[in-house]
């Protein structure tokens, strides 16, 4: 996984961050792929939990 969508994951979950840098990490998560739901799993689930996406061209 890209070190960027890494620390994404981690901002996100990080309830500790401000409210913007959560913000910006769900934007940056959203635009890579990722759906409300999957977001929602990785909060309740730890940032350990992401889903793996493989694409194919």
């Amino acid at each position: 996984m890209n070190a960027y969508i890494e620390k994404a994951i981690v901002t996100y979950c990080d309830t500790s961050q401000t409210l913007i840098a959560r913000q910006i990490a769900y934007t940056a998560l959203t635009n890579a792929g990722f759906t409300d739901a999957d977001l929602e799993q990785v909060l309740n689930q730890g940032p350990e939990s992401v889903p793996v996406m493989v694409f194919l061209a």
